[in-house]
């Protein structure tokens, strides 16, 4: 019992940590006339080793010409690991660290679509 109140107790703490962080990234679209953002879908998961996963499903109709852009702070940028860009049946190349054109302030990535 005193081990699931410890654990119970480690992941509110982490949350409490997180979910202030998570609110305060203000979404951003962008889009032109080519494709438009339907929708998108922000999921954070709390791993049990602390690591967090942030899950972005973009969903878009229409046709972009060579792919977009997203972007998360800069001050987040040192902290993340690992990009996959993907639908249900490929993987799509990712560049991280790109400029998001004139904007300062944001970690950019770059998803090539074929």
């Amino acid at each position: 019992m005193n081990r699931t109140s410890a654990a119970l107790a480690l992941i509110v703490l982490m949350l409490a940590v997180v979910l202030p962080l998570t609110l305060s990234i203000k979404p951003v679209s962008a889009q032109n006339d080519d494709y438009s953002i339907q929708n998108v879908d922000h999921q954070v998961e709390v791993l049990y080793s602390g690591n967090v996963i942030i899950r972005e499903t973009i969903t878009v109709t229409g046709q972009s010409a060579s792919g977009f852009l997203m972007g998360f702070p800069y001050k987040y940028g040192s902290h993340i690991l690992k990009g996959v860009a993907f639908d249900s049946t490929e993987t799509f190349p990712m560049n991280v660290g790109v400029q998001l054109g004139n904007r300062s302030g944001f970690y950019g990535f770059e998803i090539t679509l074929p």
